[in-house]
């Protein structure tokens, strides 16, 4: 799509004539979809996005090996190895370092932190050890073999690995934590999994008695609420741990919940059961649980909420198969249908994660019935609400240049956009880059001006501002 210069009258008189030949309240775009690409390979597997939109997982490379990286500002980067031929990145966090596990030169998985273009090995406390998140502040936590050939949680920090211990004669897993370094995982017995948090250098079981579960890095906030889910004698409930309490979440009517993701404002997903006996996602909020629902099928699960009430997952079709959705505002929108431009043959798609500004990562799958060794290629994508865009460029506009002129204009901007109004926003979008032109190198400087521009175009082109 063709950007506008803004350089000639007369490049200004004919964008201003394809602005006037906008409606002025057709239906605006509501996200860019991106596909973040692989390193050169069939695949590519998202694991985590941060608030800046820098997303981590893992890709495969050319000659066939699986690759750590980050995408970042439209590129996908191979963070390397520790020295042997894989290496798979779980976590990032808001600096953009990035935690998880490589392959050493002697064969060995480690735990490694990605920052500023070095792999450090974690090391471990036996042989092998692997990282699960990170965080603000770069400690990692994951788990590591030790000396009896158990697996036992551990932390990384400071050049240092941790053995937090386990409850028990047990193997035990840290899964998550906060930036005030409280950590959630599970530890293993004869029964079952056991949920614990670990705080103050005590790991305390969250559901004494119970057989219990956490899923993933998305389970603990920064106020030390964990949600998880326990075995009841009525069967799978979804609990909320906070302040040494415990609060069962209950059901959408129905005799199952799962509790898979809490927002930073205690805000709950996952996947509870109704009074039909389908399953379908679900809000928890202070008491409340609401029913996400479905893209016309039976079924639907939500993977990652934030704080704003943004859930993603993925939840069948009435035609029976699975799409990434987002639900908005008490909407679902099927991201599923939003992918088809990205490529042919798409079978189904999930929903990973969002962050603050809604941005959404997932994945799509693609049939290649012709590639015998892998019929099914995954690949990555980003989901950026044209919205987020906009609350981007007004919070790095603020106090430049003289005045509110340029910040008034991204804000009258957003607003006609979010009124359908795409001549006005078109309009206002090319009066903000004119005056920042104007003003370049004058009471702008020109590396701020140059920034500006580069997020201006990027709206006008997912806008559709020829």
């Amino acid at each position: 799509m063709q950007r506008p210069t803004l350089v000639s009258s007369g490049a200004l008189a004919s964008a201003i004539s394809v602005l006037l030949s906008f409606p002025a309240h057709a239906d605006p775009p509501t996200y860019q979809i991106k596909d973040l690409g692989t390193l050169g390979g069939r695949f590519t597997e998202p694991t985590d996005i941060n608030d800046a939109g820098q997303v981590t997982g893992y890709s495969e490379t050319a000659d066939g090996q699986i690759r750590a990286f980050v995408y970042s500002d439209g590129e996908l980067m191979d963070l390397g190895s520790l020295g042997g031929g894989g290496s798979l990145a779980r976590a990032i966090n808001e600096q953009g370092q990035v935690a998880g596990f490589s392959i050493t030169s002697t064969g060995l998985a480690h735990a490694f932190l990605y920052d500023a273009g070095t792999m450090t090995d974690l090391g471990s406390l036996g042989a092998s050890s692997f990282g699960n998140d990170l965080s603000n502040a770069g400690q990692v936590v994951g788990d590591a073999d030790i000396s009896t050939g158990q697996r036992h949680a551990a932390s990384y920090a400071s050049g240092e690995v941790a053995d937090l211990g386990t409850l028990g004669d047990s193997s035990s897993s840290a899964v998550a934590l906060n930036d005030a370094g409280q950590i959630a995982g599970t530890y293993q017995d004869a029964r079952g999994t056991h949920a614990f948090l670990y705080s103050s250098c005590v790991m305390t079981d969250l559901m004494p008695g119970h057989v219990s579960t956490l899923v993933g890095k998305r389970v603990i906030n920064g106020a030390g609420q964990v949600a998880g889910s326990y075995q009841a004698d009525t069967g799978t409930r979804g609990f909320l741990f906070q302040n040494g309490a415990l609060t069962d979440l209950g059901t959408l009517g129905g005799d199952y919940t799962d509790a898979l993701a809490i927002s930073g404002s205690g805000l709950i997903t996952g996947i509870s059961a109704g009074t039909d006996g389908t399953r379908h996602a679900f809000v928890y909020s202070f008491g409340t649980m609401t029913d996400v629902g479905t893209l016309g099928g039976t079924a639907s699960i939500g993977y990652a909420i934030n704080d704003a009430g943004t859930v993603v997952g993925e939840a069948q079709r009435a035609t029976g198969e699975l799409q990434a959705f987002a639900y908005v505002n008490g909407a679902i929108v099927d991201l599923g249908a939003l992918l088809t431009p990205l490529a042919s043959g798409i079978t189904d798609s999930v929903a990973y994660d969002v962050n603050r500004f809604g941005e959404i990562v997932g994945r799509y799958s693609i049939s290649d019935p012709a590639d015998t060794t892998l019929p099914v290629k995954h690949r990555a994508f980003i989901a950026t609400p044209i919205s987020a865009l906009f609350d981007r460029l007004l919070e790095a506009v603020v106090g430049v240049g003289p005045g509110h002129s340029l910040e008034n204009k991204v804000r009258e901007a957003s607003a006609a956009y979010s009124v359908h109004d795409l001549r006005k926003t078109c309009k206002l979008m090319r009066a903000f880059a004119h005056e920042l032109k104007a003003q370049r190198r004058k009471k702008i400087p020109d590396t701020v001006a140059l920034s500006l521009l580069d997020e201006a175009q990027t709206i006008n082109a997912a806008v559709g501002c020829h």
